[in-house]
């Protein structure tokens, strides 16, 4: 008997490390969205070091 799948990968294994790469890539997605909304402790500054326009601090 001749086996014309034995060099195919099995759908069902393929399919589970396309979802645990999701899984790993939202994780990531959520961490680098959190650090960009984190809020500085002194506001948002400008590279002349000046405040951000219609920023307040206490937001």
């Amino acid at each position: 008997i001749i086996d014309y799948l034995k060099d195919k990968i099995q759908l069902k294994f393929e399919y589970h490390n396309v979802k645990c790469d999701y899984i790993e890539f939202k994780i990531y997605m959520y961490d680098l969205i959190k650090e960009a909304l984190k809020m500085p402790k002194d506001g948002w500054m400008m590279q002349e070091g000046m405040p951000w326009l219609r920023h307040k601090k206490s937001n």
